[in-house]
């Protein structure tokens, strides 16, 4: 009786590795298609000329695009961090912008509008849709077009 079970139990852990270890791969692929479509998107909206960032609402994380770089006068290699995005917004307009993009993470949603000051007096204006969305596993990210 207990080689049966012994047996068994084997038979059922084999079952559950593999099991597992599809759910696993199934869990890479998927994360992998994931990052290639993201990489698409961006590529798009960049060919568009369209700004974009992502913010990880949990780790407060950003990241811009090349488009969104250069409407900002940030450069490739400069760290994504919310102070150097603002430092080229008109000034009365920066505290507003803070104060519209977090109302728009609690809501869900929204719209935010401000003022790029150029090089050689131009400004710029940038309507934002903000979108926040959430990851399967729960955590937030906000998405920014």
């Amino acid at each position: 009786m207990t080689t049966g079970f012994t047996a068994l139990s084997y038979a059922l852990a084999a079952i559950l590795a593999i099991a597992c270890a599809a759910l696993a791969w199934a869990l890479h692929r998927s994360r992998r298609l994931l990052r290639e479509e993201q990489r698409w998107v961006s590529q798009l909206f960049d060919q568009l000329g369209i700004a974009h960032w992502r913010r990880n609402l949990d780790t407060q994380e950003l990241w811009w695009s090349n488009v969104f770089r250069r409407m900002h006068g940030i450069a490739p290699d400069e760290p994504a961090e919310r102070a150097r995005s603002l430092r080229r917004l008109v000034p009365e307009d920066r505290q507003r912008l803070q104060s519209v993009l977090e109302e728009a993470y609690t809501r869900g949603g929204g719209e935010a509008g401000y003022r790029i000051q150029q090089p050689g007096l131009c400004i710029a204006l940038s309507v934002n849709s903000v979108v926040p969305a959430r990851r399967q596993d729960c955590r937030a990210r906000c998405l920014g077009a």
